[in-house]
């Protein structure tokens, strides 16, 4: 087993978006970096305590295509539905994070 850093997004009180990073233990692989952005995809486990409050701001239907890592810069290919967030600037922000924190882990 090994235990990759996702992360999820919290909106406070205020209404300001903050990042919440969460820990998954799943089995070991050849690719943990595609692993934890499918899981990132699949949004919070929310019947976990750890993860009731969080939600993610990628857009619905998102997939990743492809992860790779190259001389220490992941190269991550989305397709369309990544380009186009609902939740206006704010989101389209907080999904970018949601990735960049979650594919730095490595």
């Amino acid at each position: 087993m090994t235990e990759l850093n996702l992360c999820f997004v919290v909106i406070d009180s205020d209404g300001s978006v903050n990042r919440k990073m969460i820990k998954r233990s799943v089995p070991k692989n050849d690719s943990p970096l595609g692993t934890a952005l499918g899981l990132l995809l699949q949004g919070p486990d929310t019947t976990k305590s750890t993860e009731k409050d969080c939600m993610s701001l990628i857009p619905a239907g998102t997939k990743l295509l492809s992860a790779r890592v190259k001389d220490g810069v992941a190269y991550l290919n989305f397709n369309e539905a990544f380009e186009i967030n609902t939740y206006g600037v704010e989101g389209y922000i907080g999904q970018l994070m949601q990735v960049g924190y979650t594919a730095t882990a490595f």
